[in-house]
């Protein structure tokens, strides 16, 4: 079974911060998906393949830092920018990322709940 098709991918639109142990590849950016074995988003530029890198998803007053290590990075014709996936190193790192996911999905089933009912639910 090809890697890249082992997991369903669920897309996912939030901002995350990537930190890097050389410092180099620091930033922002969003997501795009998320799946049990990784996550994918946008970067300015290619990252190298292996190399390691956290990925902190934050929700709310949460801060998910999750470790993981590039998988791959391909560009975009139009927008030069790369689209990246990453893999997660350790089991930790897969369900704080399925959290922050669930988090997010639960705020915003909520949001959508509200406005059907025109008030405010906790």
């Amino acid at each position: 079974m090809n890697d890249k098709r082992r997991f369903y991918r669920h897309p996912i639109s939030v901002p995350i911060a990537l930190n890097s142990s050389d410092k180099k590849n620091e930033g922002r950016s969003r997501s795009l998906d998320v799946s049990l074995g990784g996550l994918s988003f946008v970067w300015p530029h290619r990252l190298s393949r292996g190399a390691l890198v956290d990925v902190n998803i934050t929700v709310k007053d949460k801060l998910f830092e999750i470790k993981s290590k590039v998988a791959y990075a391909k560009q975009d014709g139009e927008t030069g920018q790369f689209r990246t996936g990453v893999c997660f190193t350790d089991y930790p790192s897969a369900f704080m990322a399925r959290l922050a996911e669930e988090m997010l999905e639960i705020m915003e089933y909520r949001k959508n709940l509200c406005r059907e009912l025109g008030r405010e639910i906790s």
